[in-house]
């Protein structure tokens, strides 16, 4: 049996990397009330415009588009991906 605290603080924190990597800004992160295996996480980019992601127990994120709508989004930055062409690395 895994232990369900330790679960959701490594989730959170890996959230905060992936926000942090992206250089947006982390609003709120919690368990799924439909599914507590699963997370939500919230964040905004540098124009304010809201990110929700669905968090899987596997580490998938699934990017919530709304109307039951859904896309798989990558845990690891790609700017060209993503269309930021000036981005660069962040140095931690």
């Amino acid at each position: 049996m895994s232990d369900p605290v330790n679960s959701y603080t490594t989730a959170r924190v890996t959230f905060q990397l992936f926000v942090q990597a992206r250089g947006w800004q982390w609003l709120g992160f919690r368990s799924n009330p439909k599914n507590p295996n699963q997370y939500l996480g919230q964040c905004a980019d540098q124009n304010a415009e809201e990110y929700y992601f669905l968090i899987t127990q596997s580490g998938k994120y699934f990017r919530l588009l709304g109307d039951k709508k859904y896309e798989e989004y990558d845990y690891v930055y790609n700017p060209d991906k993503e269309g930021d062409q000036n981005a660069a690395p962040k140095e931690y």
